[in-house]
């Protein structure tokens, strides 16, 4: 056995060892002594990737052999040679200095116990070879779906061979496993529930998802700081997938990379796990920042994302309702279930999301959708919600003033509206029994805007960059 410890402060800390003679298995099992964020990456000596985690208090073990390997790492031929540990610390570049030390335990030779069984996805060239045409449905419908989701693999509760279970129970037709600066080698395969590839990128200046990236993020450069990862996720999403800024105004998480282009954005995370107890004001904040980016004239995209680490029985401090996959959900219209659909309706802003209200929506009798540019056409909404254990309202929002509100119930709701002197309506879902905002109860759901294309903001956007948005004097965070 060969034993590894030291401590890593903001940066990269490498460590080496040698493979002299041929091996069936590799086993690599560590922790660290306090929580935090250490990367572990494992390098063959022949340059490849062959495993990446986070280590953590609870003790995790990465396996692989030429036909098998654990969650975490990828199977493949086990090279004679110098292999490389590569530990990667990149909490403390804008906060306090967060040392994490390590231990770690090396053997050969090990019988498999952890191996998963699932499609490939990341590879040792650090690019993803999931095949995203791959369909499970030709049907153009709504697909429900979590685009913020978190397994043990990073700092999630849930092994990855829980994750079907647990997005079936929720009715979820698609999930992206969004970890923390990294990919897995393999997802979970379902011939109902689509598990897509995704990655969290996780700085000291925000966090955003990038959805079907056709690499993972590169953390074996000498330079790691919040700025140089960022470039690189926008870098990623000019390749292939869409970047989600996530909970951007929940402190201490919340985006303030300035330099960041808005017209990289594809989607905006409102709604982030709505039961821990700082997601409602967050919610409202990020309301007030979607029209900020919509008023400039940039059509991004309004999703929710469960952003889960928990398992279904645990619970956030003073929550009493589980942190799931599925909640919110996001709706998305595609005409087939397969990455490629996904990713383009998200792209195109035919979405909405909802917590519990169990929304039905049909715009100009299913002839529109949200995102759709209908110009200074009329418009009419025809909503109604199935549960009936809550009173739930819908708020009309025209360049961010509010135009009309109605009680919805399992009626149908017939709301029309000329977009003649509008850029955008959106529609609000917001439960009655919870007021807490301003009067306003908590929001349960959000159904993206139809734009006029017709408007100057559009054609010669007021904003190019995150910084313009002026967000000090805008939208307070404290």
């Amino acid at each position: 056995m060969l034993q590894f410890s030291d401590d890593v402060s903001f940066g990269r800390h490498t460590q080496t060892f040698t493979v002299a003679d041929p091996i069936s298995t590799l086993t690599i099992e560590g922790s660290t002594v306090k929580r935090g964020f250490l990367y572990l990456l494992v390098i063959d000596p022949n340059g490849a990737l062959r495993a990446n985690i986070l280590l953590e208090k609870r003790r995790k073990r990465l396996a692989m052999s030429e036909a098998q390997a654990s969650v975490g790492a990828i199977k493949g031929e086990l090279p004679t040679g110098t292999w490389r540990l590569e530990f990667v610390n990149v909490e403390g570049e804008f906060r306090q200095l967060k040392p994490m030390q390590y231990s770690l335990d090396i053997t050969f030779d090990r019988p498999i116990d952890n191996a998963f069984v699932g499609v490939e996805s990341l590879k040792g060239d650090q690019h993803i070879h999931f095949d995203m045409q791959r369909s499970l449905s030709s049907e153009s419908r709504w697909y429900r779906g979590d685009l913020h989701a978190h397994t043990n693999l990073s700092d999630g509760q849930n092994p990855l061979e829980d994750v079907l279970p647990i997005a079936k129970s929720q009715k979820l037709d698609v999930l992206f496993i969004t970890e923390h600066n990294m990919c897995h080698g393999q997802l979970p395969e379902d011939p109902d529930c689509l598990i897509l590839p995704a990655m969290e990128v996780t700085t000291d200046l925000g966090h955003c998802n990038i959805h079907g990236p056709a690499r993972t993020l590169n953390m074996l450069g000498s330079d790691i700081t919040s700025q140089t990862l960022l470039d690189q996720a926008i870098a990623i999403k000019e390749q292939r997938g869409n970047l989600s800024i996530n909970h951007p105004m929940m402190l201490p998480w919340h985006w303030h990379y300035d330099r960041l282009p808005l017209r990289a954005i594809t989607s905006l995370e409102i709604c982030c796990d709505p039961t821990w107890s700082t997601s409602p004001q967050a919610t409202e904040k990020a309301l007030a920042l979607l029209t900020l980016l919509w008023n400039a004239g940039h059509r991004v995209t309004a999703v929710g994302g469960s952003d889960s680490h928990l398992t279904p029985e645990q619970r956030n401090p003073k929550a009493t309702e589980p942190s799931i996959y599925g909640d919110p959900s996001t709706y998305v219209w595609a005409n087939t279930l397969n990455g490629e659909a996904i990713l383009s309706g998200i792209q195109a802003g035919h979405v909405y999301f909802e917590r519990t209200c169990k929304l039905h929506v049909a715009i100009n009798q299913g002839n529109v959708l949200p995102g759709d540019d209908v110009g200074d056409g009329t418009v009419t909404w025809q909503i109604s919600v199935d549960n009936q254990d809550h009173e739930f309202y819908g708020q009309w929002i025209a360049d961010g003033d509010l135009i009309a509100e109605h009680d919805l119930t399992n009626e149908a709701q017939n709301i029309q509206v000329s977009m003649e002197d509008y850029a955008w309506v959106r529609v609000d879902i917001r439960r009655r029994n919870r007021e807490k905002h301003d009067g306003q109860g908590d929001i349960d759901g959000v159904i993206n805007a139809v734009y006029n294309g017709n408007r100057p903001c559009f054609h010669q956007p007021t904003a190019s960059y995150w910084s313009d948005l002026n967000l000090a004097n805008t939208i307070s965070l404290f």
